[in-house]
């Protein structure tokens, strides 16, 4: 590692981090090759498995489709969204050529008929049809039950979560209340609405007994007053009663991360010295609200500029304040820089860079490692490929000459690379995204797109791009064991401004 420094790996274009930290070699991050049948029907093709309404899928319900395979390496091949159900099929493709791969379903049709899904893989796509059985199960015969009550009130019912006037009920707002089934089958509970709020539950018992059922609350609560609530069933009912607060005339909160960094905080937009900020230049903070009303949250002012937002909470709970920057930045370099509100404060860094309109770039890169401030400004670069049909960007550096600490990300998309925002979890629009974080005891952590709904995922924000310099913010978990975990690394605040070699 210590004769093999970034700049040179990016100049060879041989291999990367990987090749001195593990058996890895960078093709095989992601193959390139086309559908059979690419452009049209997709051919040959298998479809199994059966498809009817309502039917929720299982293992034996897949799509087998052929690839023709010029460059080996990981796939994620996936279909569109049709009639409540979809495919998607991931690994990792060794041999050149024709290869078979299968693609499982996921969902449940929710109609009958005809429906037409369109494959995508490396800038390639082809179309399968798979007929749905419309024949509808019979509905479940309804339950006989009674709600149970002492004198009118519903026996031990609890209204939980936190109502007050003007906020929205969230899945945190359900009331409890118990009843007694005789006969098993399907069930709709509901209540009137009272005060602009109501409460419902429909599914189906399936023992008979005792039991406690949790109704989801609705609406949005519209005066400061105590309400009961109605549950009827056959001749059966019963009244529990909600609580609704006012808005106080200032909002009780916690700044995420306080006394230390804060937590989720994103700038966005780009830091240049000599250009005043724009409302793209912006920065997202952590707040946990714990009684609604107005706020106000700002910071200092560092480097000759700040952020600031004034406003009202209409929820309670754990969300996010997007602060408009103002000022114009003096100086290259990375500044602290202090978020205070609600008597309680936490930092975040941003890094200004050199002005000249496209001048020389710093070639680094910063952002805070488990609350931990890095800098990487050591043999750092970019690649950037855009030929048609195969578009990259990669870049990386490390820490210092005599470390090993390093990092860098990967986007792999079926079209130009160009300023924007590129997740882990943007699969669907065909974005593969990398990343990978090395410390200097050879501890690896990863992230990467791989089919699914990723928690904290890998998020790239390219602010600016031209062909010979490409800047930006990142965030998000990395993790060890491949990518697997369950360790975790997670990167916040992240800054990237590198030429492209």
């Amino acid at each position: 590692m210590k004769g093999l420094k970034l700049f040179s790996i990016i100049l060879g274009i041989s291999m990367f981090f990987f090749s001195c930290k593990k058996d890895f070699d960078y093709t095989d991050r992601l193959s390139h090759g086309t559908l059979q049948g690419a452009n049209g029907e997709c051919l040959p093709k298998n479809i199994h498995g059966t498809f009817k309404n309502g039917q929720t899928f299982t293992r034996d319900n897949y799509i087998d489709v052929h690839v023709n395979i010029d460059s080996v390496g990981s796939y994620e091949i996936a279909t569109d969204t049709v009639n409540g159900y979809s495919f998607r099929g991931i690994g990792t493709l060794g041999v050149k050529g024709d290869n078979l791969v299968r693609l499982y379903g996921s969902g449940k049709p929710l109609s009958g008929g005809v429906n037409t899904f369109v494959i995508r893989y490396s800038g390639t796509f082809c179309t399968v049809s798979i007929t749905v059985d419309g024949t509808v199960a019979p509905p479940a015969a309804p339950a006989a039950f009674t709600v149970t009550n002492t004198a009118g009130e519903c026996s031990g019912a609890t209204a939980n979560g936190t109502y007050a006037t003007g906020a929205i009920l969230t899945a945190a707002n359900t009331a409890t209340i118990g009843v007694t089934v005789t006969t098993i089958g399907a069930y709709t509970i509901s209540t009137p609405v009272v005060n602009g709020i109501s409460f419902s539950k429909s599914g189906a018992f399936t023992t008979t007994g005792a039991q406690v059922i949790t109704l989801t609350g609705s609406g949005t609560p519209i005066a400061p007053t105590t309400n009961n609530y109605t549950v009827t069933a056959g001749s059966s009912s019963c009244t529990f009663s909600v609580a609704v607060q006012s808005i106080s005339s200032a909002a009780v909160f916690t700044l995420g991360g306080t006394p230390g960094v804060c937590t989720s905080a994103v700038p966005a937009g780009t830091f240049t010295v000599g250009t005043a900020l724009t409302a793209a230049n912006t920065l997202t903070v952590q707040v946990n609200v714990t009684a609604i009303g107005t706020y106000s949250i700002s910071t200092n002012t560092v480097n000759g500029i700040s952020f600031s937002k004034t406003g009202t909470f209409t929820a309670f709970g754990v969300q996010t304040v997007v602060l408009t920057g103002t000022g114009t930045p003096t100086a290259a370099g990375a500044n602290s820089y202090t978020v205070t509100a609600g008597g309680n404060s936490c930092t975040f860094p941003i890094t200004a860079v050199a002005g000249g309109g496209g001048g020389t770039s710093t070639n680094t890169a910063s952002f805070n490692l488990d609350g931990v401030a890095k800098t990487f400004n050591v043999d750092g670069g970019a690649i950037l490929d855009d030929s048609a049909g195969v578009y990259y960007l990669e870049l990386g550096a490390f820490v210092s000459a005599t470390s090993d600490e390093s990092f860098y990300f990967y986007i792999d998309r079926p079209t130009v690379i160009t300023a924007g925002t590129y997740s882990a979890n943007s699969f669907a629009s065909g974005d593969y995204v990398e990343g990978g974080y090395f410390d200097n005891a050879l501890g690896e952590w990863y992230a990467f797109t791989d089919g699914t709904t990723q928690t904290g995922p890998l998020t790239v924000i390219i602010t600016s791009i031209t062909a010979t310099r490409v800047q930006g913010t990142f965030q998000g978990i990395f993790r060890d064991n491949e990518g697997v975990g369950p360790g975790t690394k997670t990167i916040t605040l992240g800054t990237f401004d590198f030429d492209i070699f």
